[in-house]
């Protein structure tokens, strides 16, 4: 199937104009490049989703607060607080 289109778009480049052929690269350029930026948008809003989904979770919280009172038993200046590092004043 492929090879298949890629013949096409051969026959179909060898035609046009060297201006008009750069013109068609350019438009599929463009193409592969909006198709690859809305692609990363997606992902990054389901990673956003998930990460969120992680922060909220009371078992995930637990867990940090437990590595936390762990991590900083020993006259730390410093506390978990959710996700957060803060320092105790």
């Amino acid at each position: 199937m492929f090879l298949r289109v890629l013949s096409q778009i051969e026959r179909i480049i060898g035609h046009p104009s060297h201006d008009e052929q750069l013109w068609l690269i350019e438009q599929f350029a463009h193409y592969l490049r909006k198709e690859s930026l809305e692609s990363d948008a997606v992902e990054q809003t389901a990673f956003e989703r998930r990460l969120a989904e992680v922060a909220t979770d009371s078992e995930i919280r637990a867990e940090l607060r437990e590595i936390g009172k762990e991590t900083y038993a020993y006259d730390s200046p410093y506390r978990i607080e959710g996700l957060k590092i803060v320092e105790v004043k």
